[in-house]
């Protein structure tokens, strides 16, 4: 999984402070973005709603098998891979 830099607010015994912090990005959300898609488009193409894939992109959802060959298939990712 790839590494993002994101940067959080927040409020430590009353300091408000900026903090970065190294985060894996989620494998269908990295792949996603590589092929150029929003999460709209990809609602479009797999029938799985995008407030669903936001869901599953930031680690709160997981797919059912079917959603999750769909959402493979269209990302052009193998399941296997997913796995390990």
């Amino acid at each position: 999984m790839a590494l993002n830099k994101m940067c959080y607010i927040c409020n430590i015994n009353n300091n408000v402070e900026i903090v970065k912090k190294e985060v894996k990005m989620n494998v269908f959300k990295k792949q996603r973005l590589e092929l150029e898609l929003t999460q709209y488009d990809v609602e479009k193409l797999t029938g799985i709603r995008q407030s669903k894939l936001s869901l599953v992109e930031r680690g709160f959802r997981v797919l059912n098998s079917e959603e999750n060959q769909r959402l493979c298939k269209v990302l052009h990712l193998k399941e296997k891979n997913l796995l390990t």
